[in-house]
């Protein structure tokens, strides 16, 4: 008896092997390069995608991953009373750790979500590490530089990413407040902000998102310093001027602008993970 190949063994093994897969674009390259695994997979697209965003993330922190999904449903921006009845519903010990499957709508932005976050793990560890060798050095204290270049270990990648899941349901969350204006409102954030942090979530949610905002606020100082001195070397100064023009007051890089920089860093994180991995990514004209 001839032994099975990697192209004939039967379709539940081929969905096993898919399921175990850890990202879209090997899911892909495997669907291009099989028309039969592409069959197996046409027959069971909901069920595998949903395993596959289910692979970015810690087995421990299913609870975080479902309630993301959750939000994942709502439009954007979802009106005020969804969001009211949603955290009034909201019950942190009966959130299932089942990982039923989820339509095609939720479990791609959750893949999308997922590796997003991957990438944001390592760049939290290259450069909060960066942070903590610099206040090391200005205290004078002695270093390990092997504890300064270590990888993070699983636990640690699990809490993190709980903790970034955590800050984009609330970002999710918050932009939907923002009302039928489209522009900043910077009177109302954070009379918004307390109406979710304590009707929504509990004290260690609350410091884990605060944790995430703090660290992005550090690397949006650093993009803005580098978007400055661009702008003061380069040819991208009258686009960092239409930048500053949609803020107040206009001169992007005075004293008194500088101070309303923080505000307008409120703004571009509540567009949440994926937004700001753009602007961490480019450079020069494209990042300002």
């Amino acid at each position: 008896m001839a032994s099975a190949s990697f192209e004939t063994i039967s379709p539940e093994v081929q969905a096993q092997i898919m399921r175990n897969l850890d990202s879209i674009p090997a899911l892909f390259s495997l669907l291009r390069a099989s028309p039969r695994y592409y069959q197996v997979f046409r027959s069971r697209k909901e069920y595998l995608l949903t395993q596959l965003a289910f692979n970015h993330f810690h087995p421990q922190i299913t609870e975080d991953v479902m309630e993301l999904a959750t939000v994942f449903r709502f439009p954007r921006p979802a009106d005020r009373q969804t969001v009211q009845d949603y955290l009034n519903e909201r019950d942190h010990h009966q959130l299932t750790q089942e990982q039923p499957s989820m339509a095609l709508s939720t479990s791609i932005p959750l893949c999308k979500i997922g590796r997003t976050i991957t990438w944001f793990l390592e760049d939290y560890r290259q450069n909060s590490l960066e942070l903590l060798s610099k206040l090391g050095t200005d205290m004078e204290l002695e270093q390990d530089p092997q504890v300064l270049n270590s990888d993070l270990s699983i636990i640690e990648r699990g809490r993190l990413q709980r903790a970034f899941c955590r800050f984009e349901t609330f970002c999710r969350l918050f932009v939907a407040q923002k009302g039928e204006d489209t522009s900043p409102t910077w009177d109302t954030y954070d009379n918004q902000a307390r109406w979710f942090l304590e009707d929504g979530f509990l004290p260690d949610e609350i410091e884990e998102i605060a944790c995430i905002r703090d660290f992005l606020v550090r690397r949006l100082w650093k993009t803005f310093d580098a978007i400055e001195e661009d702008a003061m070397e380069s040819e991208i100064s009258d686009q960092v001027r239409k930048l500053g023009e949609a803020c107040t007051p206009k001169d992007w890089f005075s004293n008194q602008a500088k101070a309303h920089h923080v505000q307008y860093m409120e703004y571009l994180m509540a567009q949440g993970l994926e937004f700001l991995q753009q602007i961490f990514t480019s450079d020069g004209l494209k990042r300002a």
